[in-house]
């Protein structure tokens, strides 16, 4: 922990010399960063985040369904992907009420969507960089309303349904479609 109270974690799965049982909550002011630059990373879901920080330019993925994110007030409940990428594979990484909180991808950083899932829900701001990339290669998937740098939609196997939303989508950058 660094002096601004920010868990930072270099371990390929936050386990080892971080024991986690149960659920644990971290402070909606603290953040926990999975900051390894050289190794693939597992997110843990053993906590409730107030702010989850993906960094270090390698691959962040979750096991199973995040805990619903802290949405005590507008500030708590966020998701940073800095660098690299965050893999939802088939699970959720959803603010448990709408009202507040953010979810950033900045330039260069990805977002992966697996399974039937959508972008994560209920979030008030969404902060897409024009260079970041959202991919869904789930099978029918909903693909949210708002703006995306890259937007890739791909099928992991077989017949596959992509709903596109009702209202307009912008995309700033490529589209591409597997």
């Amino acid at each position: 922990i660094n002096s601004t109270g920010t868990i930072l974690v270099y371990t390929s799965v936050f386990t080892g010399n971080y024991p986690i049982s149960g659920t644990k909550s971290i402070s909606r002011t603290s953040t926990v960063n999975y900051a390894s630059a050289v190794i693939d990373q597992t997110v843990s879901s053993a906590m409730t985040y107030g702010t989850l920080r993906i960094s270090g330019g390698t691959i962040k993925s979750l096991a199973s369904n995040l805990p619903a994110l802290s949405s005590s007030n507008s500030s708590s409940g966020r998701i940073f992907i800095d660098a690299g990428t965050f893999d939802l594979k088939t699970f959720t990484a959803n603010r448990s009420a709408a009202g507040g909180g953010s979810i950033t991808i900045s330039a260069g950083a990805k977002l992966m969507i697996g399974g039937t899932n959508g972008f994560p829900a209920n979030y008030l701001t969404h902060s897409i960089a024009s260079t970041s990339t959202v991919e869904y290669y789930g099978n029918n998937q909903t693909v949210a309303a708002t703006t995306y740098g890259n937007l890739v939609l791909k099928a992991t196997s077989g017949s596959v349904t992509k709903t596109m939303p009702a209202s307009a989508l912008v995309i700033a950058g490529d589209f591409s479609m597997a």
